[in-house]
């Protein structure tokens, strides 16, 4: 099964018809995973802040990206721990994501965990129960040397920032602006823009507020860390 990644990263529905609505409980940590080469597992929490006792799936896919963005598609890489669970009011539950084959190939694996809020049995008296999805990323197989090899450019029209990374380990993309040759600069997104995969590029509409026409370099953070770079720009078309 192959599924497209919504964004955003936290996504709610809501189910049921009553006048009262139940505070939604359910809260994941850590929002970022990582099981380093030589490892075979780590944790995952699922704790209930709400009033009444909760039911929640854990499921995994192998996340790739293509022209038309993220894809998630559903794998046996992984294992979560269990897959369902029930947590009573104000408890947590630990969730163990297994790589039951070790370390694989080469170079960094990447996956999404979809842990979702199941919807309360029908006839329960809990009202309009906003039902909350995390897609938590898995970064599996790494061994702490690489760094992402970024390549960037602007094009139009529409306006666009494209990033490629030939890198062997991901880029996570955060506090990216594009910076004028008077050294104005244009915010693309103050926070979390996403991630460029190894050996993948992806693509990003630009906000009508950006000035794109005059900017001359891009600046952000990459994987936490400050960067700035020229930009070429690509021939419009």
């Amino acid at each position: 099964m192959t599924v497209a990644l919504a964004r955003p990263l936290l996504a709610a529905a809501v189910y049921g018809a009553a006048a009262t609505a139940t505070a939604a409980g359910l809260q994941v940590t850590p929002i970022l995973i990582e099981i380093p080469r030589g490892e075979s597992s780590a944790v995952l929490w699922l704790s209930n802040t709400g009033d009444a006792a909760l039911r929640a799936q854990v499921r995994v896919f192998r996340w790739t990206q293509d022209d038309t963005g993220d894809q998630l598609e559903a794998s046996t890489e992984l294992v979560a721990s269990p897959p369902m669970l029930e947590v009573a009011p104000g408890q947590r539950q630990l969730v163990r994501v297994i790589r039951p084959r070790g370390d694989g190939g080469p170079g960094e694996s990447s996956f999404r965990l979809l842990v979702d809020e199941l919807p309360p049995p029908v006839g329960s008296e809990q009202g309009v129960r906003f039902v909350l999805r995390y897609s938590v990323p898995v970064f599996a197989g790494g061994d702490g040397s690489g760094a992402p090899q970024l390549q960037w450019r602007v094009t139009g029209s529409p306006a666009a920032l494209e990033v490629a990374n030939t890198g062997p380990v991901r880029a996570q993309l955060s506090e990216v602006g594009l910076v004028g040759a008077d050294g104005t600069r244009s915010v693309i997104s103050a926070g979390l823009l996403g991630y460029v995969l190894p050996g993948s590029r992806m693509r990003w509409q630009l906000p009508p507020s950006v000035d794109a026409a005059g900017a001359s370099a891009l600046r952000a953070r990459i994987n936490g860390e400050p960067l700035e770079q020229a930009i070429p720009r690509a021939a419009d078309r």
